[in-house]
């Protein structure tokens, strides 16, 4: 066969980079999620935004959360924590009191001052699941153990009581599910 037979095709893989995490958590909780990136980006400041990665460097695609050029040491905004553990080449980010506006695309965004940023796609989904409020009282032994209020998730299972007693401490063949939530 002549060499005009043939295409050439040259692709370049990185080896060990994630471009794309999905975590899901729920109304009211947290999430932690975890973003490597390369070592040799140890010395850059960090950050955690909202949207899209921009295709080309533009202000506005994705709002930061938090950015921080502290390493190895949290560093808090609102409901966001952030931690660099340069030693490992990961940063750390933490969600408190999660509800459904936080659903949606984020990015973990390395600054790299001379080139475009290094980016990972955190794909976050919020589960709002209704609570009820409950006096819970479990009988063990002959001394009934009490509870302050708890919040019994319809559908996250935490905990499960005994399956002789309900969530009143009264005998019953069904199983109660309950979860305590600080």
């Amino acid at each position: 066969m002549s060499p005009q037979g043939y295409i050439v095709l040259r692709c370049w893989f990185v080896v060990g980079v994630v471009s794309y995490i999905s975590v899901t958590g729920y109304s009211g909780g947290k999430v932690i999620i975890t973003c490597k990136y390369e070592r040799k980006y140890t010395e850059n400041a960090k950050y955690f935004c909202k949207g899209q990665k921009p295709v080309t460097p533009q202000i506005g695609w994705c709002s930061d959360l938090i950015k921080t050029e502290e390493k190895n040491e949290w560093v808090d905004s609102g409901r966001f924590s952030l931690f660099d553990d340069t030693r490992a080449a990961v940063f750390t980010v933490t969600i408190r009191d999660l509800s459904e506006e936080d659903s949606g695309t984020h990015q973990c965004g390395v600054d790299i001052r001379i080139s475009e940023d290094f980016y990972t796609e955190v794909n976050l989904n919020i589960i709002t699941d209704s609570y009820t409020e409950v006096n819970l009282k479990v009988l063990t032994g002959d001394t009934p153990a009490r509870f302050p209020r708890l919040r019994v998730l319809k559908r996250l299972i935490s905990a499960a009581a005994p399956p002789d007693y309900n969530v009143h401490g009264e005998p019953n063949t069904e199983a109660a599910v309950c979860g305590a939530i600080a």
